[in-house]
């Protein structure tokens, strides 16, 4: 969509998005390719496994400090992911009397 902006279209979800710094978008980029080992049972989707933070986490070269805050930002995310991922976007209509 941003590239739709860039040419002058009008994109009203882009106004209402933050902007996320390189720091910010690189959480969220990754926040995403997580997504692929995500496990799922019969009551819905799962948290991110830890060993898929620590992968991740390796791949980017983070150590130390930086790899606590890297983990703790994730799970956080992933929370609040999971909370809203589980609540309900809409109500059912109501069914009719036969």
């Amino acid at each position: 969509m941003e590239h739709l902006a860039a040419q002058g279209r009008q994109v009203g979800e882009l106004d209402a998005c933050p902007r996320l710094d390189d720091g910010e978008a690189l959480f969220f980029e990754v926040f995403g390719r997580m997504h692929r080992d995500r496990p799922a049972s019969f009551g819905g989707l799962m948290p991110l496994p830890s060993a898929v933070i620590e992968r991740w986490a390796d791949r980017l070269g983070f150590t130390g400090m930086d790899r606590d805050d890297f983990t703790h930002a994730v799970e956080a995310l992933d929370r609040a992911w999971l909370d809203s991922s589980s609540k309900p976007t809409g109500q059912a209509a109501p069914r009719k009397s036969p």
